[in-house]
C-alpha cells in the first residue's frame, strides 16, 4: 500500500453514557466496513477525500456522519428507544362517568394479608367473590361483578391486559404477593374505560404498580 495516497481515517463510537461501544458495524458508504474494538476505536485507510460514514449496533439509532480521510472522529449513538418511557394504566379520572371504586395504596396496606386481589375485592360493590382455599384468600380465587364471570372482566396491570389467552379469565395464582407491589386499584362496573371490547362488559379492574 502506497501510504502516500492513502491517508488514516480514525474514531471511537460511544454510547450516550461515553462508554466505548464494541462490535459497532462501521461502513464507508459503497466502500469497506469494520468493527469497533473493544475500546470502541476504528480506522481506515482511505484516499483522500470526504466520505460519508454509517454506524449500526443493536439498541442504538443508525448513525450517518460525513468526514474527510486523515480524520479522526468521535461518534457518540443514541438509544433506539426514549431515555424515558412513561408507564400509563387504563383509568377513570374523578370527572368519568362511570361508577368505580378506587383502593389506594393506604387502604392496601391495612386490608392485606396475603390474599389474592379477588379476595380484596370482595367487599367492594357489585362484586362477589371466594377461593378454593377459604377465608385465607392465597391458590385459586373466583371474582364476578355484577353477576358476570371473570371472563368478561377486563383485569389491566398498569394498562397490560392479564387475560388469559385460552379463556380470557385472568388467574391471580401466577402473581403470588401482587398486592404488595401495587399503588392503587380500581374497579369499574360497567364497560366503562375499557379498550378490550368484550373483555370488559362485566366491567374492568385496573392495577397500579407502585412507582420505581
Amino acid at each position: 500500500m502506497n501510504h502516500l495516497l492513502f491517508l488514516i481515517l480514525s474514531g471511537v463510537v460511544f454510547d450516550p453514557n461515553h462508554q466505548p461501544v464494541a462490535h459497532a458495524s462501521v461502513a464507508v458508504e459503497n466502500a469497506q466496513k469494520v468493527v469497533t474494538a473493544a475500546d470502541g476505536r476504528f480506522r481506515f485507510d482511505l484516499p483522500r477525500g470526504v466520505y460519508t460514514l454509517h454506524v449500526l449496533e443493536a439498541g442504538f439509532q443508525p448513525q450517518t456522519v460525513t468526514v474527510s480521510a486523515g480524520e479522526e472522529v468521535a461518534i457518540t449513538l443514541r438509544p433506539l428507544l426514549a431515555e424515558n418511557i412513561v408507564v400509563s394504566g387504563i383509568r377513570a379520572d374523578a370527572e368519568t362517568p362511570v361508577t368505580k371504586s378506587d383502593l389506594g395504596r393506604a387502604d392496601i396496606e391495612r386490608d392485606y394479608f396475603g390474599q389474592d386481589i379477588p379476595m380484596m375485592l370482595r367487599d367492594t360493590p357489585s362484586i362477589s367473590a371466594y377461593a378454593e382455599g377459604g377465608v385465607g384468600g392465597a391458590g385459586y380465587s373466583y371474582i364476578a361483578m355484577r353477576g358476570i364471570s371473570s371472563s368478561r372482566i377486563n383485569f389491566t396491570l398498569d394498562g397490560v391486559p392479564l387475560a388469559d389467552s385460552e379463556d380470557m379469565s385472568a388467574y391471580f395464582v401466577d402473581f403470588p404477593d401482587l398486592a404488595q407491589s401495587l399503588d392503587s386499584i380500581q374497579a369499574e362496573r360497567g364497560a366503562g374505560t375499557s379498550r378490550f371490547g368484550a373483555g370488559g362488559f362485566g366491567g374492568s379492574i385496573n392495577l397500579a404498580s407502585v412507582a420505581a
